[in-house]
């Protein structure tokens, strides 16, 4: 059966009616190198489902989908519909992540076929660490980055295109739930400080491409993404589209764990940012879905950062997907942020990811956290007669040492009877409220 979700009341809404959240990964960086492919075989993606997750943010190039002006990669599509499939047999849900940084591998990033660079696109560069200073010290990269956004030459045009393409190709795949339109879009540097970019480049950008991508699939979410350096903590001056099934998408790092090699909490910008994220959502009356966060260049206390930032999305119920699952040995950029080891070992670093949470809830969530020291999970919702479905909550037995002892009040419920790791709140209940508590 097709999944079909919706948004209503800022919430990712299925069709029983419940409210969906979901914790995943990306997968993942190594997409951007040749040959593009995500990842290496669908057995690698076992350990996403065995933590629990059901998500997977899938990395897509667009130098891989369309190498010639025109011409699609349709073997290449055909295997990212694959990894798709193989995604939803193992209960992982699919964000089609149409994904660039620095617009190109010619500027240090990637994204743009060599075809939709300019005629002269200066000198190619090269970057490890420090890659996204080149969106303000590198001439050549603004100029491409102009280039696109005013759509010279109908460069914007056939992205478009692009995107209708990739849509009408993953209509028919079971368990994708949208298109994130583009990554982490940026433009010129003072243009995205002062708001213009995003209230006027971006969003004229957005609209045309939800009409694209609408036209190949109709019925899928669309994730628009805020200019990157929203999730630094700067403001975002997108406006509402007032389009339906549209998920506000936004990234957030922490600038001051990457440039001093060291998370330190007291001065973080993690938490003001994700706030204002979190505002803005609201006056966008969306669904909050943070499709990237995590370690990058492997600094120092990233478990407290990871445990800091997942407790501040989980008490506003974003969804999220982490950067990145790569169990393999590409990495871009030396970024060296994968969640395991190129032999699949699990980073220290990722331990607070894998927690209890409720992925679907039938009503209103009103309250979460998880007490990681003490085995302890409390949940709290509202119920809303009009769902059909159980509420569903994760609790993955690494979390539950002892064993998992489950208190709720206000609904009947029972255990998943295979994995022991779902909890079905069943929805036929007249309380006000539904309070959850598991300890172990």
């Amino acid at each position: 059966m097709q999944h079909k979700f919706q948004t209503r009341d800022g919430w990712i809404v299925d069709r029983q009616g419940r409210a969906r959240i979901f914790h995943g990964a990306n997968v993942s960086g190594r997409a951007k190198l040749p040959p593009f492919i995500p990842i290496e075989h669908p057995d690698l993606l076992d350990p996403l489902r065995n933590w629990g997750w059901n998500l997977v943010r899938l990395v897509v190039q667009w130098e891989a989908v369309e190498p010639e002006p025109g011409k699609y990669d349709d073997a290449y599509l055909t295997r990212l519909m694959e990894l798709a499939r193989a995604c939803h047999v193992r209960g992982l849900f699919t964000i089609i992540d149409l994904h660039q940084d620095l617009f190109a591998r010619h500027y240090g990033g990637d994204g743009a076929p060599p075809w939709a660079l300019p005629s002269h696109p200066g000198k190619a560069r090269y970057s490890s660490h420090g890659w996204f200073a080149n969106y303000f010290f590198s001439g050549d990269l603004i100029r491409a980055l102009h280039r696109f956004w005013s759509n010279r030459d109908g460069i914007q045009d056939r992205y478009h295109a692009m995107l209708n393409h990739v849509a009408h190709r993953f209509a028919s795949v079971p368990g994708v739930i949208g298109y994130d339109l583009m990554n982490e879009p940026m433009g010129r540097p003072l243009s995205v400080l002062l708001g213009w970019f995003e209230r006027v480049t971006l969003t004229k950008f957005y609209r045309r491409a939800i009409v694209a991508v609408r036209r190949g699939d109709p019925e899928r979410l669309v994730v628009i993404e805020p200019e990157p350096l929203v999730g630094f903590g700067h403001p975002c001056f997108l406006p509402d589209l007032e389009e339906r099934g549209v998920v506000f998408g936004p990234h957030l790092y922490d600038p001051i764990a990457i440039v001093t090699g060291k998370f330190r909490g007291r001065i973080s910008t993690a938490p003001y940012a994700t706030a204002r994220i979190a505002a803005k959502g609201r006056r966008l009356r969306t669904p909050i879905l943070l499709g990237e966060f995590g370690v990058l260049n492997k600094h120092a206390g990233g478990d407290a950062l990871l445990a800091s930032q997942v407790e501040n999305f989980d008490a506003r119920f974003f969804s999220w997907a982490a950067w990145h699952y790569n169990p393999s040995a590409v990495d871009w950029n030396d970024e060296d942020a994968s969640l395991v080891t190129p032999e699949g070992r699990e980073r220290d670093f990722m331990a607070p990811l894998v927690r209890p949470y409720a992925r679907a809830v039938a009503g209103s969530p009103a309250f979460c956290h998880w007490h990681a020291r003490a085995h302890r999970f409390e949940f709290r919702y509202v119920p809303d007669p009009t769902c059909t479905g159980p509420s569903e909550i994760v609790l993955p037995h690494r979390c539950f040492h002892d064993g998992a002892s489950i208190v709720v009040e206000g609904a009947d419920w029972k255990l998943d009877s295979v994995s022991g790791e779902v909890l079905y709140v069943l929805p036929n209940t007249d309380a006000p409220e539904v309070r959850v508590s598991v300890s172990g």
